[in-house]
């Protein structure tokens, strides 16, 4: 039997394996730490200063408990620590108050549900993903969680890409197809007030868009329920925009989106980028779920029918599209501007 020697340490050295641990036990410790304090509308009490003995009171909390709450939420920037006691941070204030008008609370329902998956992950392995209906996810609750996220930069950033690239003030009309939230929509509205545009999506997700139209007071903004893959979306557009879903990676849409277009009419797509749907552990979490008509495994941010950006591109080029840019827009998408040549 051969001796262990005590002075000889192990290689790979154990530094890199502990530090690796740790990092990942901070992020599930900063994870919780966020989310307990939205169960507690945390947030909500710490709009201006308060102490923690007020705030105990307030919250039915033990005060010293809440005490090195509060501290550990300073610590990674959600209060400010003051002299009488705590009060948000502005990124809190802006993006974390349920008033704030780019409030992000609701986009983090879906995070919950993968934290409760990823809880489950060992009775997943044996038993495979558990099953839902499309409607548990993709509802209105779901949209406006996206709608929250793209108005906080998204939607002007987008938009105002688009308006260098295409002379917003010679399209009269646009179909923003699978438009959900319709802050496209609006935002296109807003640079172009006489242009009349149509949002399409499934009935159960326009009651987000038609609240914004209302807030927003874009009267030139039109819904149409239906699923685009099967309904007739209209025809003369000038412009057609999509954004994150299918209708810009399903080769069978070119036809639909073809014959909707007028011709010389703008077919502008934002997706994914291919790099960011190979995450191997992201991979796995969009897996812990799956829906009944689903094919399984799914790649991140793909459908049975998706195909890549490149082969997307490339059948619309041999469909009579001819491609006037394509641009990184941020760090996971980009943005293709197409246009339809001459007669269909």
């Amino acid at each position: 039997m051969t001796s262990l020697n005590i002075l000889k340490s192990p290689w790979p050295n154990v530094k890199s394996a502990v530090e690796n641990i740790e990092k990942y036990m901070d992020g599930m410790r900063q994870t919780y730490l966020l989310f307990h304090a939205f169960d507690l509308n945390l947030f909500e009490h710490t709009v201006s200063e308060i102490d923690t003995n007020t705030l105990s009171k307030e919250l039915g909390a033990d005060d010293v408990m809440l005490q090195m709450f509060c501290e550990a939420l300073a610590s990674i920037g959600f209060l400010n620590k003051t002299k009488n006691g705590f009060v948000n941070s502005l990124e809190t204030t802006t993006y974390f108050v349920q008033s704030s008008p780019y409030c992000l609370i609701s986009s983090y329902n879906g995070m919950r549900r993968e934290i409760e998956g990823w809880h489950s992950l060992q009775t997943l392995l044996k038993n495979g993903p558990k099953m839902l209906n499309r409607t548990q996810i993709f509802n209105e609750e779901w949209m406006q969680g996206i709608a929250a996220s793209a108005k906080s930069g998204n939607v002007q950033n987008v938009v105002l890409d688009v308006s260098d690239v295409i002379d917003l003030h010679s399209v009269k009309r646009m179909m923003d197809i699978g438009g959900g939230h319709g802050l496209y929509s609006i935002a296109f509205s807003a640079l172009n007030p006489d242009m009349e545009i149509w949002i399409m999506d499934l009935p159960d997700i326009l009651p987000v868009a038609k609240k914004n139209i209302f807030l927003y007071n874009a009267t030139n903004v039109h819904l149409i329920p239906g699923d685009f893959t099967k309904d007739d979306i209209g025809s003369n557009y000038d412009l057609i925009f999509s954004s994150f879903n299918p209708s810009g990676s399903n080769i069978s849409m070119i036809p639909i989106l073809k014959h909707a277009l007028s011709p010389d009419g703008f077919l502008v797509i934002r997706q994914f980028k291919e790099e960011i749907k190979d995450d191997a552990v992201k991979n796995l979490g969009w897996n812990l779920y799956r829906f009944d008509d689903s094919n399984y495994p799914r790649r991140r941010f793909s459908g049975p029918d998706t195909v890549s950006i490149d082969q997307y591109n490339s059948e619309l080029i041999s469909s009579g599209f001819e491609m006037i840019r394509r641009w990184d827009f941020d760090e996971v998408s980009e943005i293709t501007v197409m246009r339809l040549l001459g007669d269909r």
